[in-house]
């Protein structure tokens, strides 16, 4: 029995620090298997402001590649942003990992400027984005989450979210041909 305590606690530990190479002892695993298996890296994975810093900035990079004309990195912008977060970060993930943290910034930003847009009784400095309203306004809004997370700021790095994010933006949509550059407001 000590020698299988021993094994199967060998096996743990392999899992937790590499889960990748139990496909290499065990080439069976199907491909739920090996799907398991990236969510236990990715898990490791922790993101900071830093991270999501880094990450947005190459997002916006990845989209500029396409002229900004496209919702999403074209296949090279991918490309671009995978490698260059792998080796900021000494990770391998591949652009499915983004998929979750994309969806967090394009809740956040949609969020920020539905306030923007869709609210009476408010000003808008039109350089800082700062959104100037009564106490009672946000507090009411503020039992949304995701607004309470503003602390009555604009998101983290929303210029690069609004750059980045302008094509999610239905009202934006319209104004943007396929072929026409967008220019910074």
């Amino acid at each position: 029995w000590g020698l299988w305590i021993l094994l199967l606690y060998f096996l743990r530990m392999v899992w937790l620090l590499s889960p990748g190479f139990l496909i290499h002892i065990f080439p069976h695993c199907s491909s739920t298997s090996r799907t398991l298996l990236s969510k236990k890296r990715e898990e490791i994975f922790r993101w900071n402001p830093n991270r999501e810093s880094v990450f947005i900035e190459l997002y916006d990079r990845a989209i500029a590649m396409g002229d900004y004309r496209f919702k999403d990195p074209t296949p090279a912008g991918r490309e671009f942003l995978v490698d260059k977060f792998n080796q900021t970060f000494n990770c391998n993930v591949n652009y499915r990992f983004f998929k979750e943290k994309l969806d967090q910034l394009k809740r956040k930003y949609k969020k920020y400027k539905h306030l923007m847009k869709n609210s009476t009784g408010i000003s808008v400095d039109p350089i800082t984005s700062v959104i100037s309203a009564s106490d009672s306004w946000w507090k009411d809004r503020e039992v949304d989450r995701i607004v309470k997370s503003f602390k009555r700021k604009p998101p983290e790095l929303w210029d690069v979210m609004q750059r980045c994010f302008i094509l999610y933006d239905v009202q934006s949509q319209s104004q943007y041909s396929l072929h026409q550059r967008r220019v910074d407001e």
